[in-house]
């Protein structure tokens, strides 16, 4: 277990989703001024399908290194090298079915070079998930923090230029992607080859072990990836061209109030997986969630008030609209919080399935009523669409979780005069351990 404490963890993997938040507010700056709405809506959902994609064949490898190197079940090289090789056949299997995936979806505005560099990417973005998980079961926060935020960083850099100052629409901007996951990934592959004496070959004990665990981590993660986008992809489809970029700018910037619960929920995942004494770990759990939402439900409160000005402010008066749908989406985002950070217990745990099941039903909810609003209120129906499934889903895990970790739902919720007073401990604890 590691000896470092949650804050000085969080802090760290926080720090760099901060980093990886001004990065991407950058880029979206940047592509929504140059490329307008109707061009930034294409580029938005020509990820999605890489992206589902990736979630499917990556066979939930990242988690499943996590917990096997954590628990010491196999010797590290071991598993190393199983992961490089799994990461091989995945690479092949992401490409081969995203571009099917491409020729079903059937977008007369995607162009083959757009695709072909979003495809060229795949193996790239496997690669960081990949070699993330293999950090992660060591408990090397630090180097899973310099994967957050290098690949964002180098993105603006490249969007910088070849968008902005070489003008190459959007395949300057699928340009950028490729290159800015491509240079991470052949860093921490090199440096992890070289590190374990990686062998590539079939370790069957081995990636027998990892896929048997990784699957329910893949199906858990596909069908989240699934209900974070789905939306897009139903309203790029049946909705108004212009509202998609509208809405797929208030989704980027709401979702950053999961800065917060994904940091907590990485370290709570690596410390599980690592931990041998999940009642403490639910304590701690417990009490990082309630904060967590208390701090989410603080923040939004604030963007209600500044949103309106700031949005038109920094991507332009075009997208004004975009505005009220970060409104609209606000309740959904903050309750899934919930999910964020109860879940890194349960990934840490070894236990995805309930993740899976539930957020399938949370799936379902959502396609169905997008389907029903989008064509009667647009935008504004997918928002709508995407709170209820998070109320729903969220609401469910937590059932879930008291039930595995044997606490009670109003335990789990109910606010303790220790959580603020432990916090302020731990606060002071850190800044002298960093005087020091």
């Amino acid at each position: 277990m590691a000896k470092r404490s949650y804050l000085r963890d969080i802090s760290g993997v926080f720090g760099s989703y901060v980093i990886s938040l001004v990065a991407s507010f950058s880029v979206y700056i940047i592509l929504t001024r140059l490329l307008g709405p109707e061009k930034f809506g294409v580029y938005s959902t020509l990820l999605v399908i890489p992206l589902i994609t990736v979630g499917f064949v990556q066979m939930g490898i990242r988690r499943a290194a996590l917990f096997h190197l954590g628990k010491k079940h196999f010797p590290e090289q071991r598993i190393v090298s199983a992961v490089f090789t799994l990461l091989l056949i995945a690479s092949f299997l992401g490409i081969l079915v995203s571009g099917a995936g491409f020729l079903v979806y059937n977008h007369p505005a995607y162009k083959t070079s757009y695709m072909v560099m979003v495809l060229l990417a795949i193996p790239f973005k496997l690669a960081v998930l990949y070699t993330g998980g293999i950090f992660l079961g060591k408990d090397e926060i630090r180097s899973v923090n310099l994967q957050n935020w290098t690949p964002l960083v180098l993105n603006l850099l490249f969007v910088a230029l070849f968008v902005w100052i070489f003008p190459m629409d959007i395949l300057g901007a699928t340009i950028a992607y490729m290159l800015s996951n491509g240079l991470v990934a052949v860093y921490y592959l090199v440096t992890l080859y070289r590190k374990y004496h990686v062998t590539l070959g079939v370790d069957h004990d081995v990636i027998r072990a990892l896929v048997a665990k990784g699957v329910l981590f893949a199906v858990s993660f596909v069908v989240m990836q699934l209900n974070l986008r789905v939306d897009l992809l139903i309203l790029g489809r049946i909705g108004v061209a212009a509202e998609t970029g509208y809405y797929s700018l208030a989704v980027q910037i709401a979702e950053q109030l999961w800065l917060l619960p994904a940091a907590v929920g990485v370290v709570v995942m690596s410390r599980t997986a690592n931990s041998t004494s999940q009642t403490k770990m639910t304590e701690e759990t417990s009490r990082l969630m309630r904060l967590t939402l208390l701090a989410g439900a603080l923040i939004s409160l604030a963007l209600v008030l500044v949103v309106p000005w700031l949005v038109p402010l920094l991507f332009g008066p075009a997208f004004s609209e975009s505005s009220q749908l970060i409104l609209w989406l606000l309740p959904g985002i903050v309750a899934f919080m919930v999910f964020r950070v109860l879940n890194g217990q349960l990934s840490g745990m070894g236990r995805p399935g309930y993740s899976a099941v539930i957020f399938s039903f949370a799936l379902l909810i959502n396609v169905l009523l997008n389907f029903l609003w989008i064509p009667r209120y647009g935008a504004r129906g997918a928002a709508w669409a995407t709170d209820i499934s998070y109320f729903a889903g969220s609401l469910a895990l937590a059932v879930a979780y008291c039930y595995v970790n044997h606490t009670s739902f109003f335990r789990l919720f109910c606010p303790h005069k220790s959580d603020l007073s432990g916090l302020g401990s731990r606060f002071n604890a850190y800044f002298t351990n960093k005087s020091k």
